[in-house]
């Protein structure tokens, strides 16, 4: 369960924040541009294409709670992608994933091993950064860590598990999916001066985001092309990731088709014939349609939770960041 492709939801990145990301890239090359080979591996998926949502948003929380210096969330943005980009990375070696951003995942091109020392490398170098911050912004960011690492655990043991319910399925969202999400718009207000009402603000916001981000990424896994996404359709099917149509289908479907389709998702081997049968199933089920509502009501939460910031610009790049989220799914 990982968000899928951001190449279509960056419209919310003007050409101030994308100026701001220059100077994040320039740091970025700064820790893993020497052209040594454990670089080279860790770089590799840093440089296929991906969008910097996470530095995104926190220079963008920043400047939503009157922070005016960048430069000061510059380096800590930096090791956030780092650290995004190894949990990527890890979670790739877990799932025997073969394709990340349309291009061979880093165990797929190097081998596990090395993926997973360079893995372990791009954490290094992000506390490295982290360093230079005060202890409070080393918490936020152990603190999403964290719940990365008890996020994958949780989902991991829950693998092909067919009675699982919404209340497993949102807590793995919080501890895995929104947890960095949620620290990148923590320490980004943080470090701008925010109020704690602002602070805890963009903290509710960053769950929510993440929240309908990872179903709108459900929707796409049934719906979606490779082109988009970044990997095949029915990759979640394959790897034993229970997501919310899946529950929802499992909900309503009755007799033969309900049994087929819990056979095929506690199934550790299914044919492909096997995938698109599950697919069917989904979609006739109505479960499709049933998340688009359940984002829709995250959504409506999200731009109440960005309420309670002042009117701003950068307050209403945030709430475009959620309407474009939404219009992936579509």
């Amino acid at each position: 369960m990982n968000l899928g492709s951001e190449e279509d939801i960056h419209a919310f990145i003007d050409d101030e924040v994308r100026g701001y990301l220059d100077l994040v890239e320039e740091e970025i090359l700064r820790h893993v541009g020497s052209g040594s080979e454990l670089d080279a591996i860790a770089s590799y998926l840093i440089r296929s294409g991906g969008k910097r949502i996470r530095p995104a948003l926190l220079i963008v929380a920043f400047k939503a709670v009157g922070g005016d210096d960048v430069s000061r969330v510059v380096p800590i943005s930096a090791a956030i992608e780092f650290i995004h980009t190894a949990s990527l990375i890890h979670d790739d070696i877990n799932d025997e994933a073969e394709l990340r951003r349309g291009i061979p995942t880093t165990n797929r091109k190097f081998g596990h091993i090395k993926a997973l020392v360079a893995g372990d490398y791009l954490f290094v170098k992000a506390f490295e950064i982290g360093g230079m911050y005060p202890p409070e912004v080393i918490q936020m960011i152990a603190d999403a860590c964290s719940d990365l690492a008890a996020g994958e655990v949780l989902q991991n043991d829950h693998r092909y598990h067919v009675h699982m319910g919404r209340d497993v399925y949102e807590e793995i969202i919080r501890r895995k999916t929104a947890a960095l999400i949620r620290g990148s718009l923590k320490v980004g207000a943080w470090l701008g001066g925010g109020t704690e009402d602002e602070v805890n603000a963009l903290v509710e916001f960053g769950d929510l985001i993440g929240t309908v981000f990872q179903i709108t990424d459900d929707i796409l896994d049934v719906r979606g092309e490779v082109g988009k996404t970044g990997k095949p359709r029915g990759s979640d099917i394959r790897e034993g990731q229970i997501t919310a149509l899946a529950i929802r289908a499992l909900q309503v479907l009755e007799g033969n088709d309900r049994d087929e389709l819990m056979r095929i998702l506690a199934s550790h081997r299914q044919s492909e014939e096997e995938v698109a049968r599950a697919i069917a199933l989904i979609e006739a089920s109505g479960s499709v349609d049933d998340a688009y509502a359940y984002a829709e009501d995250y959504a409506e939460r999200c731009f109440a939770a960005l309420h309670r910031l002042p009117e701003s610009e950068y307050r209403d790049r945030l709430e475009l960041a959620v309407e474009t989220i939404m219009q992936r799914a579509y």
